[in-house]
């Protein structure tokens, strides 16, 4: 799907469409995650259960933006200029890479 967005191809009697941005994919897919998920929870334990500390949610903001939307953007931006394959196995294998840069670098990575 990712792909026939980037090329227009969405239909399937084979009419273009305008192409969808990598970012705009992205965007679209965390904002509708994030409103599901919450609505979900809010549902499921109420508004009280919700609440974070002011340092918590700060937190949680930078890891959703600089994680999740990056991660979701660099996907699919690797996906337009190469194929999926290719965005499959680098999405699939980052943990590892992390895991050996922080190896190589000394750094904790237990907990």
């Amino acid at each position: 799907m990712g792909r026939a967005a980037f090329t227009g191809r969405l239909l399937p009697s084979g009419k273009a469409l305008q192409p969808i941005d990598p970012l705009i994919l992205s965007q679209s897919r965390t904002s509708f995650s994030f409103l599901v998920l919450f609505l979900a929870l809010l549902w499921r334990r109420g508004l009280g259960k919700l609440r974070l500390p002011a340092a918590d949610l700060g937190r949680m903001v930078v890891l959703g933006v600089l994680g999740v939307a990056a991660s979701n953007y660099l996907y699919y931006l690797a996906i337009q200029k190469t194929n999926v394959a290719t965005a499959i196995i680098l999405q699939y294998t980052a943990p590892v890479l992390v895991l050996l840069y922080m190896v190589t670098r000394g750094l904790p990575w237990r907990s």
